[in-house]
């Protein structure tokens, strides 16, 4: 112990500068830590915020509208952008039933029934290699809708991504969800008591659905006359037609119907379907439908070599 006490006493000098050395030498390490601890924290934070900011900005980005000039209300940004993106995903990963759940029930009955029909229908020719998408807010205001393009992937298809396949989706609510209508598909419209009469034929209209580049109406024709008649002779393309909300005349393309498709018998009825050329507008709306050249008796308009005037017109007012 007093040999300690005397090399203490012999070098306490040097004693007291290692110890004071060891506790600079400390104290320097922990400020070292905390500073660098301090610039980890804030590059993180920078990193967060700058993918928040592109994230935010992607959001506001695709949900600027092209044709409407307005863009997609705010609070509904991120939610549409990423239903779009998780029904696009998983088509392109081959998820099929998990995106055939994101279509609404409307455009399931309306053009996929059943999760196969979706996909040889849709999905097949589509995303059968490997792709990439694009999407943009087309119409913002009546119904929310955005242009989709849907490219090769270059480095898994090799094919560069000049061409790509287009399609509109429209977004709708669907009781507490959102659900996407594809393939052009924008909404469909019941009718109950909507319907015209010559006569003793009726038109009544069913159903009205619109697409952004034509609309499909359904119709019911009743014919209690004596005579087969033929809704329209087919021997012009502009007797068959509908009014808009603005006076526009859209013509029907008959040429997609079969003849026997527009001649219904005496005294029975007939279910059809007659699409008119009519490109999506949110502010205009149907008003009326008119066949103007309705053949009264079928049977004198096919044997005869005279011209028939026997001809008349229907008018159902929506």
């Amino acid at each position: 112990m007093y040999n300690l006490l005397r090399f203490y006493n012999q070098n306490r000098g040097k004693f007291w500068f290692i110890v004071i050395v060891i506790i600079f030498i400390f104290v320097i390490i922990q400020l070292f830590n905390f500073f660098a601890e301090r610039q980890l924290e804030d590059e993180t934070e920078n990193i967060m915020s700058n993918n928040s900011t592109v994230t935010t900005n992607r959001y506001e980005e695709k949900s600027k509208s092209m044709v409407s000039g307005g863009s997609v209300d705010s609070a509904y940004q991120e939610e549409f952008t990423k239903l779009l993106d998780d029904f696009l995903s998983n088509c392109i990963s081959g998820n099929y039933q998990q995106a055939y759940q994101l279509l609404s029930k409307e455009c399931k009955e309306e053009l996929y029934p059943t999760e196969k029909s979706f996909r040889i229908n849709y999905c097949d020719g589509k995303f059968d290699t490997g792709k990439e998408y694009d999407f943009q807010s087309w119409i913002s205001d009546k119904a929310i809708i955005y242009q989709i393009r849907i490219y090769n992937n270059i480095l898994q298809s090799g094919n560069a991504n000049t061409n790509y396949i287009e399609d509109y989706y429209t977004i709708i609510k669907e009781k507490d969800d959102y659900k996407i209508n594809i393939s052009g598909f924008v909404d469909k419209e019941n009718y109950s008591n909507t319907q015209g009469s010559y006569e003793n034929i009726n038109v009544k209209v069913t159903s009205i659905s619109d697409y952004m580049n034509y609309e499909i109406v359904e119709m019911k024709i009743e014919n209690k006359s004596e005579k087969t008649i033929m809704l329209d002779s087919k021997e012009n393309t502009d007797t068959v037609y509908i009014i808009d909300s603005n006076g526009n005349k859209n013509y029907a393309l008959l040429n997609e119907n079969e003849d026997d498709d527009l001649i219904i018998s005496s005294n029975s009825s007939k279910e059809i379907s007659v699409k008119f050329a009519k490109p999506y507008q949110s502010e205009l709306s149907t008003r009326k439908i008119c066949y103007s050249n309705m053949v009264l008796d079928y049977d004198i308009f096919t044997s005869s070599n005279e011209d028939n005037n026997n001809y008349g017109s229907i008018e159902i007012q929506l």
